[in-house]
């Protein structure tokens, strides 16, 4: 859900400064005292410079939309992040879980244990190439050789 509210936010943003982004750039940067700064910084360090027009850009996905783009994933990881910081410290929650986990010790009897490990010692390589092989010889003993 996330992923998509994230991607219409991105579009909306790209449509919203691809219409009318520009203008406002240079009306911001006519407003203040940018312009000389920029002068100043494409004269001393025009590679720099040149890097951070095309970052600004909107002419391109590259300029501002993808740096648009990171900046709202990083959000999301910071509130995701509180989200599960939230979600590891709620007291009712670790007492649920100490109660599955105190339901589940019934099954933890060796004889139960030890069903379960032969269960999964089945997917070895051993049992895995036999069953390969006798379905091999079912589908060959009835001439389906191309299933």
């Amino acid at each position: 859900m996330l992923l998509i509210v994230g991607r219409v936010l991105a579009w909306w943003s790209w449509r919203a400064l691809s219409a009318g982004g520009a203008g406002l750039c240079k009306r911001l940067q006519q407003a203040s005292g940018l312009r000389q700064l920029a002068g100043t910084l494409e004269q001393r360090r025009p590679g720099l410079h040149q890097a951070i027009t095309r970052r600004f850009s909107t002419q391109s996905f590259y300029g501002l939309p993808l740096t648009l783009m990171f900046i709202f994933a990083g959000y999301l990881l910071v509130l995701a992040g509180g989200l599960l910081e939230d979600l590891f410290e709620d007291q009712e929650l670790t007492q649920a879980d100490q109660a599955i986990n105190n339901a589940l010790g019934v099954l933890r009897d060796p004889g139960f244990l030890e069903v379960f490990a032969w269960i999964t010692s089945l997917a070895n390589n051993a049992t895995l190439c036999a069953i390969t092989l006798i379905a091999a010889g079912f589908l060959w003993a009835h001439q389906r050789h191309y299933y």
